[in-house]
């Protein structure tokens, strides 16, 4: 069976088997050929081998091993595969699956929605920011700089301000979805609201007190201050992901200053990009 050139039409294919029965007698065809038309009824040539077959095994007469096919017809492409009795079936390629609209890039997003679906909570998060940083260096402004991005592993405010509301949708929909509501840029921002935040509007007082401590940066005496003290885990505090903390790349430890300064621009394009 391993010769059959199973990627081939459906009359190779039977002509490649028929020529492959030597020693096979008619009752060993006839049973083969009716078990592959009871599987595939569909198939109209199925039957009519399976009928000259039967014809030929109530004669009793033995078939040659270079039994021709009988003109027939096929069917349309359109009919369902036929169903071959071998070991060993062709392999299927597994279904793709992903939330995203058709028209979003799979090779910009593919990698973070991989990471999300397999609940790799610190890869995702590290790939968001790898994607913030790619997305902002890619589009110049009028004085744009060429920034050394094997030192400065962050996003300053012009970078922030040049990710396109369309980006922050796309990571803050992957992160929801695959989190089932409970991480994602929407999700920082609606706890913002719930903490007496003004919608997009900053207050350091609300951020510390309220806001850190509630999705889990902030404990009331210390903040994070290594990246690997997050809680990379689906039972962490809601809006605890993404971190958005760019730690150094060195010894991953977290500049407080930066970090804060990085949501405290990045909160009024969570309400003004459509998040909510």
């Amino acid at each position: 069976m391993s010769n059959l050139r199973l990627n081939e039409s459906l009359r190779v294919i039977l002509s490649d088997f028929l020529s492959l029965c030597n020693g096979l007698n008619i009752d060993e065809l006839h049973k083969i050929f009716s078990k592959l038309h009871h599987k595939n009824k569909g198939l109209t040539l199925l039957k009519e081998i399976r009928d000259i077959l039967e014809q030929d095994k109530n004669q009793k007469i033995n078939i040659s091993p270079t039994y021709p096919l009988p003109e027939l017809s096929i069917l349309p492409i359109s009919i369902p595969p036929i169903e071959l009795p071998i070991d060993r079936q062709v392999p299927q390629k597994p279904e793709e699956t992903t939330i995203l609209e058709p028209n979003f890039d799979p090779e910009i997003y593919g990698k973070l929605e991989d990471f999300l679906q397999k609940k790799k909570w610190k890869e995702a998060d590290l790939e968001t920011m790898r994607l913030m940083i790619e997305i902002a260096d890619s589009i110049e402004s009028s004085n744009h700089v060429p920034k050394n991005r094997d030192l400065i592993t962050r996003l300053d405010s012009e970078d922030i301000q040049k990710i396109p509301d369309e980006a922050l949708k796309i990571m803050d929909k992957l992160w929801f979805e695959y989190s089932n509501g409970n991480f994602g840029f929407s999700v920082k921002a609606k706890i913002w609201c719930k903490c007496k935040g003004r919608p997009g509007e900053f207050n350091f007082s609300i951020y510390k007190n309220k806001f850190a401590k509630y999705i889990g940066w902030y404990d009331g005496r210390k903040w994070i201050e290594r990246y690997d003290d997050f809680n990379f885990s689906s039972e962490a505090k809601p809006g605890h992901l993404p971190s958005l903390s760019f730690p150094d790349q060195k010894n991953y430890q977290i500049n407080r200053i930066r970090w804060k300064e990085t949501f405290e621009v990045l909160l009024p394009r969570f309400f003004n990009c459509g998040l909510i």
